[in-house]
């Protein structure tokens, strides 16, 4: 029997009620929901050079993509756990297949194709362009310290920042914290007491020291317009980085009790900071996780490598999949070998839909963890759409005519998901939907509608959202 939990107790489990301090984020998430006013979020995971669309695919959906023909067909609920990488969304305790869906063949020819598409995977456009999570974060932020969190990894434990991939404008590009150390400090930094927190302090003193510095070149500033908007644009970035900083520091004893609840040392994240890839990963998702639940942020990136990052990437931690090649040399390869070698060596296909399935678990236990939250009619799972998608479709050398979709959650946004797997008639039918209409979807969710976003020159033809997708 499941226990009803309402949220101000389940608060009150990890302390972080009035004690914890009454003008935190997340407890005027809870006067929100007393008032009935909705909560959105938006989670998007990202991995890096492909999904294969069989990853995600039930014995009946494989079925029935092969004789498709050229309208929308639905395969309905019952088998979504059978797909090779999402049996994690029936394990744990809690079946998550009827909060999940599935969607099989949108294009995303505008991006190019290839290894990566880079910006151009959350843009839908061939020209550098506003991302989504960046659309995203504009409407959905509100008094929460960070407007979104993009957390990632690269092929290096000793990365820092990617960038590349997300994008304010045209001209501002915004990096992913590649570091579970770094993206530690950014969350809790506010908070330690040694290094961390002294570095944070550095950190603030040499923001208002750069404040004052463009203030005052400002004052006498003489050269072009297009000059004074770079330095108006430097100090508006440097202001959002001090504000996010005072919102952090006003809710010190709820990060603190927010760390605790979730295993996570409130001192450092140098742990977190694994040498293999996936376990940085997995050290990500718990920090995206707290977040989440501490009122932080409603928008969050989570990102696998993507990029030009996924050609270097060894997944050490497969070591044991690897060793079922009986010509393995001890060495585990970079992720562009495995990828070329995929199709005459099971082995190495076998570690390709091994990354997948383990993104799918870390997703499934995020969403667990959501889904035990209450909230509104519902739980924050509901009010929380999850996104799992590739950064250039379905193949390593992509023809962006496909991106398969895991989306996790959104029920109370509008929503339909149902177990379901949603099928799309292939690139050149008139029926073929685009990524962007995906990202158009998520605009209705989020209560902003949105019909033209993507810079596909037919968009006002192909532009809005996936009907099927909508409640």
């Amino acid at each position: 029997m499941k226990l009803k939990l309402d949220r101000r107790r389940f608060l009150g489990a990890f302390g972080l009620t009035a004690g914890a301090g009454l003008l935190s984020p997340l407890l005027r998430s809870v006067w929100a929901d007393e008032a009935g006013v909705a909560a959105r979020r938006v989670v998007i995971v990202m991995t890096g050079n492909g999904i294969e669309g069989h990853t995600l695919l039930s014995p009946r959906a494989r079925a029935e993509r092969a004789s498709l023909g050229g309208a929308v067909a639905e395969v309905g609920a019952g088998d979504l756990a059978e797909a090779p990488a999402l049996g994690a969304l029936a394990a744990g305790g809690v079946d998550l297949t009827s909060k999940a869906a599935v969607v099989h063949g949108l294009s995303n020819k505008i991006a190019g194709g290839g290894h990566t598409a880079l910006y151009k995977a959350l843009s839908a456009s061939l020209e550098r362009r506003q991302t989504i999570d960046s659309w995203l974060a504009q409407r959905l932020h509100g008094e929460e310290p960070f407007s979104a969190l993009r957390l990632g990894t690269m092929e290096s434990s000793a990365a820092k920042l990617q960038y590349g991939i997300c994008l304010e404008d045209s001209a501002r590009q915004l990096p992913i914290i590649a570091n579970p150390a770094d993206a530690h400090a950014s969350v809790f930094g506010s908070i330690a007491s040694g290094a961390g927190g002294r570095a944070f302090d550095v950190q603030a003193d040499l923001l208002d020291f750069a404040m004052e510095d463009v203030k005052r070149v400002q004052q006498g500033f003489v050269g072009s317009t297009r000059e004074r908007a770079k330095l108006e644009g430097y100090l508006l970035a440097l202001e959002e980085l001090r504000e996010q900083q005072r919102r952090l520091v006003g809710m010190g004893d709820a990060l603190r009790d927010l760390a605790v609840g979730r295993g996570l040392d409130p001192e450092s994240g140098v742990d977190l900071n694994v040498s293999h890839p996936l376990g940085r990963l997995e050290g990500q998702f718990k920090l995206a996780g707290a977040a989440l639940l501490g009122g932080l942020t409603n928008v969050v990136l989570l990102t696998n490598s993507v990029g030009h990052a996924f050609s270097h990437t060894k997944y050490t931690s497969l070591a044991s999949i690897f060793e079922q090649d009986s010509n393995f040399s001890g060495e585990v390869p970079w992720r562009h070998g495995v990828c070329h070698e995929a199709g005459g060596n099971p082995v190495y296909q076998r570690v390709l839909d091994r990354v997948i399935e383990r993104q799918v678990e870390m997703i499934a236990e995020l969403a667990r963890t959501l889904d035990a939250v209450p909230e509104g009619d519902g739980t924050m799972l509901d009010h929380t759409a999850i996104v799992f998608m590739s950064d250039n479709g379905s193949t390593h050398h992509s023809q962006s005519t496909n991106w398969p979709t895991l989306i996790v959650g959104g029920g109370a946004m509008g929503l339909e998901t149902g177990g379901r797997t949603w099928l799309y008639p292939e690139f050149g039918s008139d029926a073929n939907p685009r990524v962007s209409n995906l990202f158009n979807t998520l605009g209705h969710g989020v209560g902003e509608p949105l019909d033209d976003f993507g810079g596909e020159p037919d968009r006002s033809e192909r532009g809005g959202p996936l009907s099927e997708l909508l409640a």
